[in-house]
């Protein structure tokens, strides 16, 4: 068996995967960007220095 082929595969396979956790985590980002800006005590939570998107939808 060739482990050039065989490494190239797997290499291959974890470029795919790690481009699907890449777009999971972009969706995941967009739902919390949603999520903090229709609430009205996210945004509240947001006017204080130091605290963003994530910390105020918490």
């Amino acid at each position: 068996m060739d482990k050039g082929v065989n490494t190239r595969s797997r290499f291959k396979s974890m470029q795919l995967r790690l481009t699907d956790l890449e777009n999971y985590i972009e969706s995941l980002d967009d739902e919390i960007d949603r999520a903090s800006q229709e609430s009205s005590e996210c945004q509240a939570i947001r006017d204080i220095l130091g605290v963003g998107r994530l910390t105020s939808s918490a």
